[in-house]
């Protein structure tokens, strides 16, 4: 039987390693036999790209022209096990102004896209833009998890407290799960800003600590995840391990 979860991951601050823990995520999972699909909902696009398939998503493709009713669900098969649907910059464009509409009116565009074909998959990773807008609520209304990369800075660290409030005051809606990326534990101000989300929120942090790690930045280059790209790097031992930890705490 399927797990059918939906998770959104999610920053309103850029750079936070959102993307990369996307498909890394979804590899992950698929590696293990689950059947994983990756949506990318980012107007940027950078998930589709680093799934190779920049080339591939036309706007008959795109998931945006799926959302505006003009164009059926197009999946790419990567794998067997792992899925996506893609976007493409310009035929993103307009999309947030469009679904205010029709969220007003209750309905969800996004939700009633994933609820038909959710039974078919473990896990639907939806990869969302940095910002507080409708495609983002709606992705936030159609899931059952929320995950928040975060930096071991201050300023992420603000950024998050924020989301949170937002989340919780606007939508009523809870972070599930946060995940710090891009550590570098050799300073002092990295280890405060984890040693605070420890005591401030424990039950909601992974333990699993995603490095600094140069394989990881050039990882897009390849088009390849970070198990294909480099299996025996630091960002890939510590993404199998994020991938181990998350299993247990949805078990």
């Amino acid at each position: 039987m399927k797990k059918n979860i939906v998770i959104a991951i999610s920053n309103f601050k850029g750079g936070t390693g959102k993307t990369t823990t996307s498909v890394n995520m979804a590899h992950g999972l698929a590696n293990r036999g689950f059947d994983v699909l990756a949506f990318d909902l980012d107007p940027q696009a950078n998930l589709t790209d680093l799934f190779g398939l920049l080339g591939e998503v036309t706007d008959e493709r795109c998931v945006s022209n799926t959302l505006r009713g003009k164009t059926d669900l197009f999946i790419h098969k990567v794998s067997d096990k792992m899925h996506v649907v893609g976007a493409n910059s310009e035929s993103m464009i307009g999309i947030d102004f469009e679904l205010q509409s029709s969220l007003r009116s209750g309905d969800n565009k996004l939700k009633s896209l994933i609820d038909p074909i959710k039974e078919n998959y473990d896990f639907i990773i939806l990869d969302l833009a940095p910002a507080l807008n409708m495609l983002t609520v709606n992705a936030y209304v159609a899931s059952d998890r929320i995950m928040v990369p975060v930096l071991s800075d201050y300023l992420s660290l603000t950024g998050y407290y924020n989301l949170e409030k937002r989340l919780e005051q606007d939508l009523d809606m809870k972070v599930t799960d946060i995940l710090v990326t891009k550590h570098e534990s050799n300073t002092t101000l990295a280890t405060e800003v984890v040693d605070e989300l420890i005591s401030n929120r424990s039950e909601l942090l992974c333990q699993t600590i995603i490095p600094k790690n140069i394989a990881l930045s050039e990882q897009g280059i390849s088009k390849q995840s970070i198990f294909d790209y480099a299996p025996n790097s630091s960002g890939a031992n510590a993404y199998n391990g994020f991938v181990e930890e998350f299993l247990k705490r949805i078990s």
